[in-house]
């Protein structure tokens, strides 16, 4: 089982550096409009969001893998009271602040509890997860977010991540997000990721796991800093890999409601084309036609 934890480990430090830097951007053309800027916004702002609420999803899943075999969960700058489980099935994470690689500060809590099923590991087990006024702040470019609502995971047909081949968990919630110093809004997600191991390498798909207004695969939707409303599906898989730490080797999101639809397609060169070749990708681009039906881009590294 030890083996089994360090690679759930492994993966969240694989996951930490996928966050976008928005200080890591090019652009073919200046855009004279301020629509530019709202919309890189929220393509960084979506980015951080799913990042670091993964991380916490992925510390979730650990803690209760390693109670449902009868182990102390330790976690990188956090520490773990299971004390009321046999009671009330609950579990709760206190988040103390900086992690070992230095790249985020984390405080607050998040409480887990057992719903439905004796393990975390049976088919059709599901827990529910409260973020506890959680703030999470990132060392490189002081990117804050604070997090403060409810989810529940579905662990679809059982085992564990990274063990068993092809797990599948469903997660859904919402959640009430602040970014820096912008103000409060609602953000709703519906996810499904399903875990495997080929040979060693983690591979997590992701896909959009609703339907709104005719549009499926819908993975997040809410309103952004200015209190628009916005909506993201995911019209190609979301697809990481441990080949390549960090990088996201492939996948689109399309974002919607905003003054134009925005296309950000992973899994991109420097100068925003498909990767190719041997090694990792370099980032992401994010494309969309301005009110005078000019073609924009800004392609980001990871």
């Amino acid at each position: 089982m030890k083996k089994t934890n360090s690679l759930a480990l492994l993966f969240a430090v694989v996951l930490t550096a996928i966050v976008i830097s928005s200080s890591s951007c090019s652009k073919t053309k200046d855009d004279p409009l301020d629509e530019g800027l709202e919309i890189k916004e929220l393509a960084s702002d979506e980015s951080h969001f799913a990042m670091e609420s993964d991380l916490i999803f992925t510390d979730v899943n650990t803690v209760h893998e390693k109670f449902d075999n009868g182990e102390k969960t330790t976690l990188d700058g956090a520490t773990v009271n299971d004390t009321s489980f046999i009671g009330f099935k609950k579990i709760v994470i206190n988040y103390t602040g900086e992690t070992l690689n230095k790249m985020r500060v984390r405080n607050g809590s998040v409480s887990i509890q057992l719903i439905e099923g004796s393990k975390w590991i049976d088919k059709g087990a599901v827990i529910e997860i409260e973020f506890n006024n959680i703030t999470i702040t990132r060392t490189e470019g002081n990117k804050i977010v604070n997090i403060q609502g409810k989810y529940y995971v579905k662990n679809v047909n059982g085992g564990r991540a990274f063990v068993n081949m092809d797990v599948e968990h469903k997660l859904w919630g919402t959640a009430m997000a602040r970014f820096g110093s912008g103000s409060s809004s609602e953000w709703s997600i519906s996810r499904r990721r399903t875990f495997s191991n080929v040979n060693g390498a983690f591979r997590v798909v992701t896909n959009g796991d609703t339907t709104i207004n005719d549009s499926a695969n819908v993975i997040v939707w809410g309103k952004n800093r200015k209190g628009k409303e916005f909506m993201v599906r995911v019209p190609q898989e979301l697809v990481y890999s441990s080949a390549c730490p960090g990088r996201m080797m492939s996948g689109q999101k399309r974002h919607y409601k905003l003054t134009k639809d925005v296309m950000v397609t992973h899994g991109v060169d420097d100068k925003g084309e498909p990767h190719k070749g041997t090694g990792c990708a370099y980032g992401f681009k994010v494309e969309w036609t301005n009110a005078k039906n000019e073609e924009r881009r800004a392609v980001f590294a990871y």
